[in-house]
């Protein structure tokens, strides 16, 4: 039921739907509080209402089944990841109930988004202490983010300037991803399987190879099949890129059961 103007309040007689398991009110004009009534729904796990104009806070029982959701992402083909890393807290959106599926993504917000899926996947903090970075200010919100990758590996930063503003390439995202997820292994020897990689550095065609191999990226094409590597990378080829590495589950690793498969 998203995206469709509804108003008025959120009818409590849902509460009687006893099977219901799912439910999208995102990106309308509901006003109101959130029926404490739902709190009945045994089987509830899943309820979508951002976007609206409630009032009053969510009942405490519901807290764990309310998920984010953004109102301009559902043409974007990356929907389901998008709503699962942001129930992970990977991202936030760009604000006003918005993800901005189509903006590329800039450095900053990259080292950000990292940060956080290392510490999902380890379940503690990663450490946020690194070098000086000359072009981040003392006060830059991404500023420990930074920090982290540069002094983590998973970032450059030459002669300490981290160029909090340019653009993430489908390479850059081979070489971060390879450095952050340690199940993600390259090749010994580049395999020649993208067409289109024959003035990438040898490091940047394994870690691509590497992606494919797992099943995190795909590729941009097939027939020949090709990797893209200098097209920037959306925010909503972000989300599936960090979902399918998350997901993944590499020997060990338990992510828990809360992925959002429709």
């Amino acid at each position: 039921l998203s995206d469709n103007e509804l108003t008025g309040p959120i009818p409590p007689e849902l509460s009687q739907l006893t099977n219901l398991q799912h439910l999208e009110l995102s990106c309308n004009d509901l006003t109101g509080p959130i029926p404490s009534e739902l709190i009945q729904l045994s089987n509830f796990s899943q309820l979508y209402l951002d976007g609206n104009h409630l009032t009053g806070t969510v009942p405490p029982e519901l807290e764990d089944r309310v998920w984010p959701a953004f109102c301009d992402d559902e043409n974007s083909g990356h929907g389901w990841a998008i709503q699962n890393i942001a129930h992970w807290g990977i991202t936030h959106g760009c604000g006003n109930d918005n993800f901005c599926p189509d903006d590329p993504i800039t450095r900053r917000q990259m080292a950000a988004f990292l940060h956080r899926a290392v510490t999902r996947q380890s379940g503690r903090p990663a450490q946020v202490t690194g070098p000086t970075l000359v072009d981040v200010e003392k006060d830059a919100w991404y500023r420990r983010y930074a920090q982290w990758a540069v002094a983590a590996g998973v970032m450059r930063a030459p002669d300490g300037k981290f160029d909090p503003g340019g653009v993430v390439t489908r390479a850059d995202m081979a070489e971060m991803l390879t450095a952050v997820f340690d199940y993600i292994t390259p090749p010994a020897q580049a395999q020649g399987i993208f067409t289109d990689m024959a003035d990438q550095p040898d490091h940047v065609v394994r870690a691509a190879e590497g992606l494919l191999g797992v099943g995190v990226s795909e590729g941009c094409s097939d027939n020949p099949l090709r990797y893209c590597p200098n097209q920037p990378v959306t925010r909503a080829q972000m989300a599936s890129f960090f979902y399918r590495a998350l997901t993944h589950h590499p020997p060990g690793a338990d992510f828990g059961p809360d992925q959002y498969h429709p």
